[in-house]
């Protein structure tokens, strides 16, 4: 007997969280705490530590962040009117074994939001307020590490060693990052007030909490996912702080279109916001729309399960978030049972290997329906990661040949349709109402028209014969079976270049296609300038001219004359077209390093440029 075993799975990951949330505490045994990890043990001498808080009272101690405990300690930033005095920061620092604090000079008041960043540069300790400098005191030493827990909110132990956090904030706390290098002050006001992107140099945790409503946990956004539990009443609620929001652009789709608009293009990146304007070049795209959060979305290939197969079937599946690999079981299917059968067995495997995993439980739903000869599995994570990879393998031992492993990201997503911009390469920029913008340097190109010579955006015989008949009034049409109209029609078909046609107008009697457009005599600057060994020299013709090339010395010295003869107007700019010298005199001989002129003679007209052979 033989099956096939369709599965099609569904990853949804949101990439940006839904709104804009702040951690809320009571004073009243709520915090945050993070296991303690080797990224959060600074050993060296820098650390920063940084937030935004809003307390509603000024007489209670109350720590910021800690990682530390009676007996063990490393860290502590907090509001402390006991050794200091009311609405005073004090930063508690163990370096080199000397346990110092420093109290700040500037006070804060209850009610308002503040910026308080702690730095430790393995000099001084330093307090900023508001991205503002506000005190420093002399220190020196290596951070000591300890294996206690960082808590956002409360202080690793009662006084008295009782083994219960307190110290507890009363009040909100906001983007509290950790970075193990000492920020400088233009790093802090140039931060301050934007969301970060989460890959800044340094940066070990970072928690914005912008979290679910009902969230009990504090996801970390820098590569380490140093995730935090919520205990007590500590909740996640509606900010009234207003920081930016940096977009990210990672990729335009097409990355070229036509100068005369009307290209759509799709923009990956994150943290795109409702009402992000898109410009490329300075043409702002039009009819955008703007998706804060699209989901990944991952579908399998086909698995057979054939009669050649053993008796069985033995599949793995295996959920890659981040950088951790968790192998969620494995599963038994019989070749010879009824499929629909087979689709109750995934589904209960899927469901208890689920349920009895603890670093899957709680992140992940997961919904099976199979209907005739498909199942189909649909994933949704709930932690917010923005990578996931889904494995769906056979294990040793068995004859069936199958492997499926995808991913994908979820992503913020901007669709909008280009506005007619110049010919070249152009920046991409993305920017926020907010006012943050991201920029994807030198990443869409505008490209002509082919054919379209008089930039109206239309493609006919008019274009095709270069503006000539209609701009100077030589004829007012085409006549289908002409030569003209022949002629034009294989320069849209790209089956002749632009000099070709050119020769045939003249052949027929019409002026040339580059005196009418404007075309000059030029001369142009030779490529590449220094030069060592040979160069490229670039010019154009409006008409057809004998062509020399002429190159002298700084003393006037004749060295070398290049002689073209005859050529026909035209643009001879390319290497293929234009004149090449190997570095060489008359005589064959290389030059030596120095400066040297070179003079085009094209008819009456002439023109003279410097260059440098560089060796």
């Amino acid at each position: 007997m033989s099956c096939l075993l369709l599965l099609t799975i569904s990853l949804s990951v949101p990439s940006a969280f839904a709104a804009n949330k702040v951690l809320s505490l009571d004073g009243d045994g709520d915090y945050v705490d993070i296991s303690d990890s080797d990224s959060l043990d600074i050993s060296g001498n820098e650390i920063t530590i940084s937030a935004w808080i809003n307390t509603t009272r000024l007489d209670k101690r109350q720590v910021i962040a800690a990682k530390t405990a009676c007996g063990d300690n490393t860290w502590l930033v907090e509001i402390n009117p006991l050794d200091c005095d009311l609405g005073i920061l004090n930063f508690f620092l163990n370096a080199g074994g000397s346990e110092e604090q420093v109290c700040s000079s500037g006070s804060i008041n209850v009610g308002t939001w503040y910026h308080v960043a702690f730095i430790y540069d393995g000099a001084n300790r330093s307090i900023y307020i508001n991205g503002q400098y506000d005190v420093s005191q002399a220190d020196s030493g290596d951070i000591p590490t300890n294996n206690q827990p960082v808590r956002i909110g409360a202080w690793g132990t009662l006084e008295g060693c009782g083994g219960t956090p307190n110290r507890y904030f009363y009040g909100k706390i906001d983007e509290v990052a950790i970075y193990n290098r000492a920020l400088t002050p233009e790093e802090i006001q140039s931060t301050m007030d934007t969301k970060l992107r989460g890959d800044e140099q340094g940066l070990v945790g970072y928690w914005p909490f912008d979290e679910e409503e009902g969230a009990e946990v504090a996801h970390d956004l820098s590569p380490y996912g140093n995730d935090g539990t919520l205990y007590g009443d500590a909740s996640f609620v509606e900010s009234d702080l207003q920081l930016g929001w940096w977009p990210t652009i990672l990729s335009i789709v097409p990355n070229h279109g036509s100068v005369c608009g009307g290209t759509q293009v799709v923009l990956k990146g994150d943290m795109f916001q409702e009402g992000a304007t898109v410009s490329i070049g300075g043409s702002e795209l039009v009819n955008v729309i703007v998706f804060p959060e699209v989901a990944a979305s991952l579908t399998s290939q086909s698995i057979d399960i054939t009669d050649v197969a053993p008796d069985d079937v033995t599949l793995s599946i295996t959920l890659k978030e981040k950088s951790t690999l968790e192998v969620i079981g494995s599963i038994t299917l019989p070749t010879d049972s009824a499929l629909v059968a087979n689709i109750l067995v995934l589904k209960a495997f899927i469901e208890i290997s689920i349920a009895n995993s603890p670093e899957i439980a709680g992140k992940i739903i997961v919904s099976v329906d199979g209907v005739d000869s498909a199942v189909a599995v649909t994933f949704t994570t709930v932690n917010r990661e923005t990578g996931v990879q889904l494995s769906i393998e056979q294990l040793s031992g068995s004859d069936v040949l199958f492997a499926i492993v995808v991913g994908d990201e979820g992503r913020s997503e901007i669709i909008g349709t280009t506005s007619p911009g110049t010919v070249g390469l152009h920046d991409v920029v993305v920017t926020n109402p907010d006012g943050e913008s991201d920029t994807l340097i030198d990443s869409f190109v505008y490209m002509p028209l082919v054919g379209d010579v008089s930039g109206n955006c239309e493609i006919t015989a008019y274009d095709a014969a270069l503006v000539l008949q209609y701009t100077v009034g030589i004829i007012d049409q085409f006549p289908a079976d002409s030569p003209i109209s022949q002629a034009a029609q294989k320069y849209i078909s790209g089956e002749i270049t632009i000099e070709e046609l050119d020769r045939i107008l003249q052949k027929w009697g019409y002026p040339s296609v580059f005196r009418l457009l404007g075309l000059e005599n030029q001369l142009l600057q030779n490529f590449p300038n220094p030069f060592n060994p040979d160069t490229w020299i670039p010019f154009k013709l409006a008409t057809d001219a004998s062509v020399t090339i002429n190159i002298y010395n700084t003393k006037g010295q004749l060295i070398r004359t290049i002689t073209l003869g005859n050529k026909q107007a035209g643009i001879y700019t390319a290497k293929y077209k234009a004149v090449y010298w190997d570095g060489r005199c008359s005589l064959g001989e290389k030059v030596a390093s120095g400066v040297y002129y070179y003079t085009l003679q094209a008819g009456d007209f002439k023109a003279t440029r410097k260059m440098v052979i560089m060796k």
